[in-house]
């Protein structure tokens, strides 16, 4: 499939260049620039048209109508706005160098597009159209090349459709890295430092009426970092009116005392929380066999074995798709699910090595976390405070 891709890409980038070299530079920004006012229009149309009438789509066909809307879009905006420039220029063919530098432009501005639209629909793509995107010589020079600008502009229209509410842990069309490890020994998951940890690890619930309705709540994982103070992510309780964490049977409320929307952690003060915190690891090798404790889907407590497979320093959004930041990564061998972010990966000893926040895009068996070293100085800078913050927008 990749080589009918590869095709397609250089057909169509040819075919943009062969129309600005026919219609010169002027006429061809108007083109161009009708393109791409219509792709935003479209992009701009299509998630309001999918709300009304498609909200209970599956992912991909929300998606699918967000092409379909950029699409057309894309057609009128050249239709119309492409006729001004056509009859700005007149009769006759463009002189050479007009026709050179149409053609030049119209490559250069179809290609950022045709990027723009790649990254923003990798990461809500099923897994194989994200491995040929991965896969594309294309698409890797094209991604290259884009300024950051267009990666965020791209984590925008992302976070239009993204159901999923994780955020991206590589921004634009950089592939996740390779890492192979053995598979992980499934009695990490039983080791007695592991069982030790279970009551110090809670499950949050956040009442979000502001964005998805009046019963609406996010549901993650959350686990004990100081006396009464609880880290989960910060996506999880975005846009929150309020927090409450499950413990032993019983529910208490949680306050937001630290959020960082760019990190992805918060911390919770939890008034009356007895739980014990857990103890924070060193760096851990690769190889090395963890687990990954919290609550999936919403569900009860369940622990995955897992192993590390390397720490790495990922350029990828916050949560709101609006910035990009660095981390730094830990890439497990390990399953999760929505509801296990913000939860703990435990060494076999139930030392909290770092905290889920994001899992592959590509690999079922890929999880992220951050590391201690990222996120040691905010969960620190919690263990005292008591007074509330802003939770911010909701991210979806």
């Amino acid at each position: 499939m990749n080589w009918i891709l590869e095709a397609a890409i250089v057909l169509m980038l040819l075919s943009y260049g062969a129309r600005g070299w026919r219609t010169g530079l002027v006429a061809g920004a108007f083109s161009l620039a009708g393109t791409v006012a219509g792709i935003l229009a479209g992009l701009w149309a299509g998630p309001r048209l999918v709300a009304a009438f498609g909200s209970d789509w599956p992912v991909l066909g929300q998606t699918m109508a967000l092409v379909g809307a950029a699409m057309a879009g894309a057609a009128l905006g050249d239709a119309v706005i492409g006729s001004i420039g056509r009859r700005f220029r007149g009769p006759g063919r463009p002189n050479p160098v007009d026709a050179i530098l149409g053609a030049g432009g119209a490559v250069v501005v179809s290609a950022l597009v045709l990027g723009v639209l790649a990254a923003a629909i990798k990461p809500i793509a099923p897994p194989a159209w994200v491995r040929t995107i991965d896969s594309s010589v294309s698409l890797g020079v094209i991604g290259r090349a884009m300024p950051e600008e267009a990666a965020r502009q791209a984590s925008r229209l992302t976070v239009m459709l993204d159901a999923a509410g994780l955020p991206r842990v590589f921004s634009g069309l950089f592939p996740e890295p390779e890492l192979p490890v053995p598979a992980p020994d499934d009695a990490t998951a039983q080791s007695p430092g592991v069982q030790a940890a279970a009551d110090s690890v809670l499950k949050i619930a956040a009442a979000v009426p502001e964005c998805r309705g009046p019963l609406a709540a996010n549901s993650g994982s959350g686990w004990v970092s100081a006396p009464e103070r609880v880290v989960t992510n910060a996506h999880v309780v975005a846009g929150s009116d309020a927090v409450a964490v499950e413990v032993g049977g019983r529910t208490l409320a949680a306050t937001v005392v630290t959020f960082a929307p760019d990190i992805d952690i918060a911390v919770l003060h939890v008034p009356g929380l007895e739980a014990e915190p857990l103890t924070r690891s060193g760096p851990l090798p690769a190889e090395t066999p963890v687990a990954v404790a919290g609550f999936p889907g919403g569900g009860p407590y369940t622990v995955t074995s897992g192993r590390v497979r390397g720490t790495i320093d990922a350029r990828g959004d916050d949560i709101y798709g609006s910035t990009v930041v660095s981390r730094e990564v830990l890439s497990l061998r390990a399953h999760a699910e929505q509801g296990n972010s913000g939860g703990p990966v435990l060494n076999e000893n139930g030392e909290v090595a770092g905290t889920v926040f994001a899992i592959s895009l590509v690999d079922a068996e890929t999880t992220y976390a951050l590391t201690n070293a990222q996120t040691n100085a905010l969960i620190d800078g919690a263990a005292t405070a008591t007074q509330e913050v802003s939770t911010q927008a909701c991210t979806k």
